[in-house]
């Protein structure tokens, strides 16, 4: 089951980010993401109500802009490679492609990984940001969307 993170699931959330990075400093990112209102939504995939998978979207600007950003995303380690990150993925891209009114969706990620989404890093590129080259791509969200700019991120990362 894919679904929108709700309050009482960060408990889970927090061990699962801990244990996949291994480290706290992505649960720090999403927890201050969420304290600083830059979070736009966390996303779970759940098996036998377990929290298996997370993902997490936050704004980023630009001048009158407002995009989106993908990150961190996880797979519990027993769980990876079987298919359970691209799902989780492709429901939340879907999700926020359709209640959202941000008009680009940029990842910092494997650059193998992430075009199968869309992502590209020939638009992410035209932008001005704190990372560069084929790690930081974009995904069109709607038609209409600005093809450069400065990208303002949250204090979150730094």
């Amino acid at each position: 089951m894919i679904r929108r993170a709700q309050e009482l699931d960060y408990i889970q959330i927090d061990s699962l980010v801990s244990l996949a990075f291994g480290s706290t400093a992505e649960v720090d990112i999403i927890h201050n993401l969420k304290r600083n209102d830059d979070a736009i939504a966390g996303w779970v995939k759940t098996q036998k109500g377990t929290i298996i998978g997370y993902l997490q979207f936050y704004k980023i600007k630009m001048r009158d802009y407002t995009f989106a950003g993908l990150g961190p995303v996880c797979i519990h380690p027993d769980f990876q490679r079987k298919g359970h990150g691209k799902a989780l993925i492709e429901k939340a891209i879907e999700a926020v492609k359709s209640d959202t009114p941000y008009p680009l969706l940029f990842v910092l990620g494997h650059p193998d990984y992430y075009p199968q989404f869309g992502f590209s890093s020939r638009l992410g590129n035209q932008f001005i940001a704190p990372w560069s080259g084929p790690s930081f791509m974009a995904l069109p969200l709607q038609n209409d969307h600005p093809e450069d700019g400065t990208l303002t991120f949250p204090k979150a990362f730094g």
